[in-house]
C-alpha cells in the first residue's frame, strides 16, 4: 500500500545513500504558499533554536529542583515526599506487599525509584532525589522514543523538533506530570505512553504486553485504562482488512499483559495476589467517591461550574480534536490509527477520577496522551504546512495556555532559605526535636507517617496514611492496631491550620474518638498537634436531647447548658436504581449538613458497604441547638435517601481535646 506521505528529497542527511533517501517518506515542510528556500531555512533555524532553548531551560529548571530537594528539605507533611519514602523503607526492610503493607497506587512505582534510593543512601535525601528524577526521566525517554518512531515517517529535523515539543509540553504546561509534587502522576501515567509508542513503532505483541503488564504494576488505575484501551482496539480491529490477525494480536497483548501483572505481583507478594487486588479493586473503590469527594474538595454535581475553568476547557478541546483525529486516521488507514485510538480510549478512562473529586491536575496524564495523539495526527494525516511555523505556534500555545490555567508548582520550590550544612529546614528540625523531647522512646503514631518514624527507624503499626485505610475492614483494622499499639505519642495534623483537618476528624471519627478520649495535647505547631496518653477521664455529665425536626432532619439541644462533645449516630438507607452501573452508580453523595454558619457538609458512606450506620462528632456550645439534615446530591434520577433513625451520646473527651474541638466548631 503506497504511503500517503509526500516523498521529497531531504537536505538533512546528505551523507546517506541516495537510494535510502529516495524511498524514505517525509513530512511536507512547505506551506501552501511555498516560501522561498532561504525563508524556509531561516524559519527552520528559528524553530530549532526556540525549541532547543526551551528544552535547555526545562532541563536547567529540573536540575535546580532535583538538586535543591536533594540538598534541602522543607516539604509538606502529607502526601508528596512520604508517600514514596514510606513504601521504599518497607521494601528495603523486607516487608511483603499485601501482607505487611499496601501501596495505594501500585508497587511498580516504588520499584522504579529503588535504584536511585539505593545508590544515594536509602534515606529521605535519596528518596527525594529519586522522586524528582524518575518522572522527568521517564518523560524524557518517551520523547526520545517518539523521535525514533517519527523518523520512520518524517525527516530527522521534523522528528527531533516534534519530539522536543512533546518534552516541552510536559515541562512547561503539565506540571504534575513533569514534577511529582503531591503525587507520582508522571510515573504512574508513563507506561500507557510507552504502550502507544510501541504500537506506533511496530513492536511485537509480547513487548507491548510486557509494557501493559508494567502499566498495571506501576498504577492499577492507569493500567486498567491501558488494558481497556487495548481491548477496545481488539474489538475495532475486527473492522480492519486484516481483522483476524489484528484481532488476535491485540487480544494476545491484553491477555498476556494481565498474566504478566499477576505473575510478577504473585512473586513480589509471595503469592498474596488476592489481598492486593481486593484492596485495589474493592476497598479503594468502596471509599473513593464518598470519602474524597466532599468539602473542602470540589465535586460533582455540586460544583459543575468548575468544568468551565481553563484546565477543563483545555482538556475538552484536546479530547474533541483527539476524537476527530483518531477517526480520520482510521478512515485513511494510517499506521498511526490504532495507536491514536488506544490513546483516545486511555485518555477518556483517565477521567474516572474526576467523579471522585474535581482536580484538573489529575487529568494531566490524559492531557499528555491526547497531545501525543495530536502528534500522530500531524504526521499521519500529512497536511501541507510549514513544520517550522507549526513548531513555533505550538511553543507559543504551550507557554500561553500551559501557564494560563496552570496550578502553582506546590511543594517544589523551597519555601524557606536553606541553612548551610543542614538538610532539614529549621521548621522540621524543631518539629522532630519536640517529638524527641516529649517521647524519647516508644511508639509514635502519625495519621500521616513519615519523617518522625524514619528518624527513629520505626514503622507505623498499620497504614502509613490514615487516608489509605479504606474500606470497612481496613478501617476496623486501623483502629484495632491503634488499640494494640498503645502509642506513647500520637501525631495528628493541626486542624486549626490545615483545611482538611475537620474533614479527617468527621470522616475517621472511629479513630479520632479514641485519641480525644485517651490523650491530652502536649505540643503543637503549624504542622501537627502532639498528644500524650492520660488516664481515662470520668464519665461525662454533659447531656443532649434529640428530637425529630422534619423529614430527614433532627435537632440536637444541649440539655444541661454546659455544652460538650457528643456523637451523633445516623441510621439511613438509600434507594439507587443505578447502583449496579459501574462508576456512575457510585457517584451519589449522601450528605449530612447542619444549620450552623460555616459548617462544611459531611459525606456519609454508602449504606450497602457500612450497614447504613455512621457516627460523626457534634460539638455543642452551652445552651445551643443544632439542626442536622440528610440529603442526596446526584445528577441521577430516582435516587432517594431516607433517614431512618438517629441517636446522640455523650463522649467523655479530655479537657484539652474539648478545647481543641470547641475551637474547630465554635
Amino acid at each position: 500500500m503506497k504511503s500517503r506521505l509526500a516523498e521529497i528529497p531531504s537536505t538533512e542527511n546528505a551523507n546517506e545513500p541516495e537510494r535510502r533517501e529516495a524511498t524514505k517518506p517525509h513530512l511536507v515542510l512547505l506551506s501552501t504558499s511555498e516560501p522561498e528556500p532561504a525563508q524556509s531555512r531561516q524559519l527552520k533555524k528559528l524553530a530549532m533554536w526556540c525549541t532547543a532553548t526551551s528544552v535547555v531551560a526545562a532541563l536547567v529548571g529540573w536540575l535546580y529542583v532535583a538538586i535543591g530537594h536533594y540538598l534541602y528539605f522543607d516539604g509538606f507533611f502529607a502526601n508528596g515526599a512520604f508517600q514514596l519514602l514510606n513504601p521504599l523503607r518497607r521494601v528495603m526492610d523486607g516487608q511483603v506487599p499485601g501482607q505487611d503493607f499496601f501501596v495505594f497506587h501500585g508497587i511498580g512505582a516504588v520499584w522504579l525509584h529503588l535504584p536511585i534510593y539505593l545508590l544515594f543512601g536509602q534515606d529521605l535525601q535519596a528518596s527525594e532525589l529519586s522522586r524528582f528524577v524518575v518522572s522527568p526521566m521517564l518523560h524524557g525517554f518517551a520523547s526520545i522514543w517518539l523521535a525514533t518512531v517519527l523518523r520512520k515517517h518524517a525527516d530527522s529535523w521534523t522528528s527531533v523538533v516534534i519530539a522536543m515539543l512533546f518534552f516541552i509540553a510536559a515541562a512547561f504546561a503539565l506540571g504534575w506530570v513533569f514534577f511529582p509534587q503531591n503525587s507520582l502522576l508522571g510515573t504512574r501515567s508513563a507506561f500507557p505512553i510507552f504502550v502507544a509508542l510501541a504500537l506506533a513503532g511496530g513492536c511485537g505483541w509480547l513487548r507491548i504486553a510486557l509494557l501493559a503488564g508494567a502499566a498495571l504494576l506501576v498504577s492499577l488505575e492507569h493500567g486498567i485504562a491501558t488494558i481497556v484501551a487495548l481491548g477496545i482496539c481488539a474489538a475495532i480491529a475486527l473492522l480492519s482488512q486484516e481483522r483476524t490477525m489484528a484481532f488476535t494480536r491485540f487480544l494476545l497483548m491484553t491477555a498476556a499483559g494481565c498474566a504478566i501483572y499477576l505473575l510478577v505481583l504473585g512473586a513480589a507478594s509471595q503469592g498474596r495476589v488476592a489481598p492486593n487486588i481486593h484492596y485495589a479493586l474493592r476497598d479503594i473503590p468502596t471509599d473513593q467517591f464518598w470519602y474524597f469527594g466532599v468539602r473542602p474538595n470540589e465535586y460533582l454535581p455540586e460544583d459543575w461550574l468548575v468544568l468551565f475553568s481553563p484546565g477543563y476547557l483545555t482538556f475538552a478541546s484536546l479530547w474533541i480534536v483527539g476524537l476527530m483525529v483518531a477517526a480520520k486516521l482510521w478512515r485513511v488507514r494510517s499506521p498511526f490509527a490504532m495507536p491514536a485510538i488506544f490513546l483516545f480510549v486511555y485518555a477518556t478512562f483517565g477521567t474516572v477520577s474526576q467523579f471522585g473529586y474535581l482536580a484538573t491536575e489529575n487529568l494531566q496524564g490524559s492531557d499528555r496522551a491526547l497531545i501525543l495523539l495530536w502528534i500522530f495526527g500531524v504526521v499521519g494525516l500529512n497536511r501541507k504546512f510549514s513544520t517550522a511555523a507549526v513548531a513555533l505556534g505550538s511553543l507559543v500555545a504551550i507557554l500561553v495556555f500551559g501557564y494560563a490555567g496552570r496550578t502553582d508548582i506546590a511543594h517544589v520550590w523551597p519555601a524557606s532559605r536553606p541553612v548551610a550544612g543542614e538538610f532539614l529546614s529549621p521548621y522540621w528540625r524543631e518539629h522532630l526535636a519536640t517529638i524527641d523531647r516529649l517521647t524519647p522512646q516508644g511508639t509514635v503514631w502519625s495519621v500521616y507517617a513519615g519523617l518522625p518514624e524514619a528518624s527513629r527507624a520505626q514503622f507505623s503499626p498499620s497504614f502509613d496514611y490514615i487516608i489509605h485505610a479504606l474500606g470497612p475492614r481496613n478501617r476496623e483494622r486501623y483502629a484495632a492496631a491503634f488499640d494494640t499499639a498503645k502509642p506513647a505519642l500520637v501525631r495528628l495534623d493541626n486542624a486549626r491550620t490545615w483545611a482538611y483537618g475537620r474533614w479527617l476528624i468527621t470522616s475517621n471519627w472511629n479513630f479520632y474518638r479514641r485519641v480525644f478520649v485517651g490523650y491530652e495535647i502536649a505540643g503543637e505547631d503549624n504542622m501537627a498537634t502532639l498528644w500524650k496518653p492520660v488516664p481515662m477521664p470520668p464519665a461525662s455529665e454533659q447531656q443532649a436531647a434529640l428530637t425529630k425536626a422534619g423529614a430527614n432532619c433532627v435537632a440536637v439541644t444541649d440539655s444541661k447548658g454546659d455544652g460538650g462533645v457528643f456523637e451523633l449516630s445516623l441510621d439511613y438507607s438509600l434507594t439507587n436504581p443505578w447502583n449496579k452501573l459501574p462508576i456512575m452508580g457510585q457517584t451519589p453523595r449522601l450528605i449530612a449538613s447542619s444549620d450552623r454558619p460555616g459548617d462544611a457538609a459531611i459525606s456519609l458512606p454508602p449504606p450497602a458497604a457500612y450497614d447504613g450506620t455512621w457516627a460523626i462528632p457534634l460539638v455543642l456550645k452551652p445552651g445551643t441547638t443544632v439542626r442536622f439534615c440528610t440529603n442526596v446530591e446526584t445528577f441521577l434520577p430516582g435516587v432517594v435517601m431516607q433517614l431512618n433513625d438517629a441517636k446522640i451520646t455523650s463522649v467523655p473527651v479530655t479537657a484539652s481535646a474539648r478545647r481543641y474541638l470547641s475551637e474547630l466548631w465554635n
